[in-house]
């Protein structure tokens, strides 16, 4: 945690936000997997990215991945067997980014609709 908090400050996760494609999905993917604590102390900084532009279908993104957590893979692997949690990490994955774009087209509609009068 000690070099997360080094090396990923609020300027690195903005800078890398702001590029194009693929890439920010994957940065957020990985983000979502790597944040630890309660999901109340990551609002404040949703806000902040959301209001610096971040869509709302990376926001989703990112919190849908949280459900996938490092600590407790060991202790699944163990239950599960490591091809199910292999299957299930990956779908997990697949699906936040599926959810993600529906929450931006969702949310196009949302402001077409509203601005349209």
């Amino acid at each position: 945690m000690t070099l997360s908090n080094y090396f990923i400050t609020p300027k690195f996760i903005i800078k890398h936000l702001k590029k194009k494609g693929a890439k920010k999905w994957f940065f957020v993917i990985i983000g979502g997997i790597l944040s630890s604590g309660p999901i109340y102390m990551w609002y404040p900084l949703l806000t902040d990215l959301r209001n610096k532009g971040l869509s709302y279908g990376l926001i989703g993104c990112f919190l849908y991945n949280r459900a996938i957590k490092i600590p407790i893979l060991p202790i699944a692997i163990l239950y599960f067997s490591w091809q199910y949690i292999l299957i299930l990490s990956f779908v997990m994955i697949f699906m936040s980014v599926i959810q993600g774009l529906i929450i931006n087209k969702l949310m196009e509609v949302k402001n077409e609709n509203c601005c349209s009068i």
